[in-house]
């Protein structure tokens, strides 16, 4: 079994609430659950948070939050990774295990089903295809449940990067530059068919 998690805190410092921010009249978190929906990947999509405002709105996209994150994994030193176990162990507690996950950022608005479903499949078939100058724009990442257990990080030495074009959002700036690529994507896409 698959799961996709989505981990979205209410605290930012650069960005207040980013993770629900509006992104064209609706919080840029429903972009990565309807993506992850849409896909037809998973067992069930999860959003890790520790708000009950961002579980409301989880819940309306369509995710599950089974749970409220702990305050250790909430604060601003907590990595993705522990984020991950965090939710994991949780499942484990009520007999639930899954063999792969994918951490899907919660502002990831250019990730679509269709990235979700092509980067699964190098997954399975443990496609090497590590790209020194491609840089992690911090979209998503997929792992195998019982590699995650032996090390310490999501990334390891046997990742391998799925190039896609987007724009890792940390920065006012870089929403707002998120938004005209988005906006320039759809109308593109909307061109191209009509």
């Amino acid at each position: 079994m698959k799961l996709a998690i989505i981990p979205a805190r209410i605290g930012s410092k650069r960005i207040p609430k980013k993770n629900i921010k509006d992104f064209f009249g609706k919080p840029i978190i429903s972009y990565s659950i309807q993506a992850a929906i849409e896909s037809r990947l998973f067992y069930t999509v999860m959003v890790s948070t520790d708000s009950i405002e961002v579980a409301e709105i989880a819940h309306k996209a369509g995710a599950s939050v089974p749970f409220i994150r702990t305050i250790e994994n909430s604060n601003d030193s907590a990595t993705l990774y522990q984020v991950v176990i965090e939710v994991l162990n949780e499942y484990k507690k009520i007999g639930i295990e899954f063999k792969e996950v994918c951490c899907i950022l919660a502002t990831a608005p250019f990730v679509t089903a269709e990235h979700l479903i092509n980067s699964h499949k190098l997954l399975i078939n443990s496609v090497k295809c590590i790209l020194p100058n491609y840089q992690d724009a911090g979209q998503f990442y997929w792992a195998k449940v019982k590699g995650l257990y032996t090390r310490n990080t999501i990334i390891s030495e046997n990742s391998f990067y799925y190039p896609m074009d987007a724009i890792d959002i940390n920065t006012i700036e870089d929403f707002e530059n998120a938004k005209i690529k988005y906006n320039t994507q759809i109308k593109n896409t909307y061109d191209n068919e009509h």
